[in-house]
């Protein structure tokens, strides 16, 4: 196979992709090619197709450097023959610093050891992710901590057994919290999505505070409190429906179909998606990439940039998540606090 693979990359571009893996306490790292290969199929009629093949894995042992995997992918890929090195065009990569250092990432190292030019991508699906963990940081504190305490509760396998319970006598659908994992992508979309679906037995699991071991009335009476307020309630909706839109972007991005051409279109888009939801659009260039949110930084007339608070919850209703139309029947003052809270988002 890898005399195969070295015939294939000898006589075709390619583009590498490296990633780093711990599996069982070792850490691992694992390296595939894309790359055209011309065949002639049964009809004696050429043709051409794109491969996708696992060219090596390397453990690492006690060293993850930039200096021990650019080593790696020497032994693993462009030792194989002289000619891969000339047919070599894309590298991909998460944003581990090891890789995508601007200094002393393994692109770096690539670049002042390789004739021809390449391209150098980071991928956008981590750069998503990075982005949404960097906004949950910044959310009011009582949000992710409701998310992360109720998840908790639930790992204990006797609850979960009382959930269901209580589920099955109410004719619902009998589901389980999803589990929020930082390092997973999609994955705090997914939680919030599972969330809403099992809100309100949820809601009467806390009311009936069964005698389970470990659990304490105090511990129901925060959830109960959270789970009972129609406006928290919404919160999680606005910010269900926001990490939906990032979500749906991130998929499109894993799609086998998604062309690199598509990228930055797609990304910018993204971007004016969002940004419409809250910003007078008429604000927004047509070139995204000529936007400076440093002007507005300390400037009186900033606020001008913003959508008012009714056009923002109409844009939320009809953009975001229909539940959020109740909250123009609201009173100014609480329309208000609301809009302001989900601005955060």
């Amino acid at each position: 196979m890898i005399e195969q693979l070295k015939n294939d990359l000898s006589s075709s571009p390619f583009s590498l992709i490296v990633d780093n893996v711990t599996a069982t306490g070792k850490s691992i790292c694992g390296m595939q090619v894309k790359y055209l290969k011309h065949y002639i199929d049964e009809m004696q009629v050429q043709r051409t197709s794109i491969e996708n093949r696992v060219i090596g894995l390397k453990y690492l042992e006690c060293s993850s450097s930039t200096e021990t995997i650019y080593n790696v992918v020497k032994e693993k890929v462009f030792n194989l023959s002289p000619e891969i090195s000339s047919n070599f065009r894309g590298f991909v990569h998460d944003h581990a610093a090891n890789l995508s250092g601007l200094h002393n990432g393994l692109g770096v190292k690539l670049k002042e050891d390789l004739p021809n030019k390449f391209m150098d991508l980071g991928d956008p699906c981590h750069s998503l992710n990075l982005a949404l963990s960097k906004a949950l940081k910044i959310l009011p504190k009582e949000i992710m901590k409701f998310v992360k305490k109720i998840h908790n509760h639930f790992s204990w396998p006797q609850r979960v057994a009382f959930l269901s319970k209580i589920q099955k006598g109410n004719n619902q659908e009998i589901l389980n919290l999803v589990k929020f994992v930082p390092t997973r992508w999609l994955s705090i979309g997914q939680c919030l999505k599972r969330l809403l679906l099992v809100w309100d037995s949820l809601k009467e699991y806390m009311k009936q505070q069964p005698s389970l071991a470990g659990t304490k009335k105090k511990s129901f009476d925060y959830f109960l409190k959270f789970l009972e307020n129609k406006q928290f309630y919404l919160k999680i909706v606005c910010l269900s429906g926001l990490i939906n839109k990032l979500n749906l972007i991130n998929i499109k991005f894993q799609a086998q179909k998604m062309e690199i051409h598509k990228l930055k279109i797609e990304m910018l888009s993204c971007i004016r998606e969002l940004a419409e939801l809250f910003i007078v659009p008429t604000i927004l260039p047509k070139d995204l990439t000529l936007l400076d949110t440093d002007e507005w930084v300390n400037n009186e007339n900033s606020k001008n940039n913003f959508l008012s608070h009714l056009s923002f919850v109409s844009k939320l209703a009809t953009e975001v998540d229909i539940r959020l139309d109740v909250v123009k029947t609201w009173s100014e003052s609480n329309k208000i606090k609301f809009t302001e809270y989900s601005k955060h988002f």
